[in-house]
């Protein structure tokens, strides 16, 4: 994230959900003001600050609990439930989202297959809160 930050510039890149890094990692997004919390407020605000900009919403499949999504590069306990996350995509269906992508699904990691059936529902449900307003398609492709 340092480095898209480089890019961007601060104050342009939003984290929901970091459980875990470095002091380090911690320290500079404490700095940059980019880690936003799960509470309503927190997220509220932050659709504020940015609701008429165009907005790219990438998700890390680590953000889900692995108990409900195993196959991951680094699952860590304390992730969103299925309801916290449709709760979540409730709050930023409202913004300008342009352009959207999921990674981390690492199926090889989960016999069982339950992590690829969730995260296509996770991709449907992000493709019906991102490009369907309404009963009209918005998205391009």
């Amino acid at each position: 994230m340092k480095r898209i930050a480089d890019h961007l510039g601060e104050g342009r890149i939003f984290q929901i959900g970091i459980r875990s890094g470095t002091e380090g990692e911690f320290n500079l997004a404490k700095q940059m003001k980019s880690i936003v919390s799960l509470h309503q407020g927190s997220l509220r605000t932050m659709v504020k600050r940015v609701r008429n900009k165009p907005i790219y919403v990438t998700l890390d499949l680590d953000v889900i609990d692995p108990s409900l999504l195993p196959g991951v590069g680094t699952p860590e306990p304390g992730g969103l439930t299925f309801q916290g996350f449709l709760a979540l995509l409730k709050e930023l269906q409202s913004l300008h989202v342009v352009g959207f992508d999921m990674v981390e699904l690492t199926p090889d990691y989960d016999p069982t297959g339950i992590s690829s059936v969730t995260a296509s529902v996770i991709l449907r449900e992000m493709i019906s809160a991102f490009c369907f307003k309404g009963s009209q398609m918005e998205c391009d492709h």
